[in-house]
């Protein structure tokens, strides 16, 4: 089990699964090696000043994986909101229920859980009437082909 980060007064109790790019103030938490990239470039412009690569570097951000037996590395009830956008579809259905679920245990008693995912439907009815030949599914819903 990985070792819990401690969520204090200073650091605010809100989490942003799958960051990207991550949100200032919260704890922006993804899996992709991608955002060592862009991470790394923002602290280079950052050093140099420049004023939207400040926020970025100053984010708190860790690296986790969304898996089975991969516990979120909080205490129960310490987090105040979860937010994860278009996070859901990337995984297999028997990790959504169980990362739910650690959402659910990490989650303040009135606390809140937003996520964003891609409307399946309104992706089916436009592929129904559009006059294309085929249409790249896969990049609607964001996903690798």
């Amino acid at each position: 089990m990985q070792a819990a980060i401690p969520v204090t007064e200073q650091a605010p109790a809100y989490l942003n699964v799958g960051a990207g790019e991550p949100a200032p103030g919260w704890l922006n938490l993804d899996a992709s090696p991608w955002f060592l990239i862009p991470r790394t470039v923002h602290k280079l412009l950052g050093a140099t000043g420049f004023s939207r690569s400040v926020p970025f570097v100053q984010a708190s951000y860790r690296y986790y994986r969304i898996q089975q037996g991969i516990c979120l590395p909080f205490a129960d009830e310490s987090i105040r909101g979860i937010y994860g956008s278009h996070i859901l579809e990337h995984l297999w259905s028997a990790d959504i229920e169980w990362f739910l679920e650690e959402c659910h245990r990490v989650l303040y008693r009135d606390g809140v859980a937003r996520f964003v995912v891609p409307d399946l439907a309104g992706l089916c009815r436009d592929m129904i009437q559009s006059e294309a030949p085929w249409v790249d599914f896969a990049s609607h819903l964001e996903t690798l082909p």
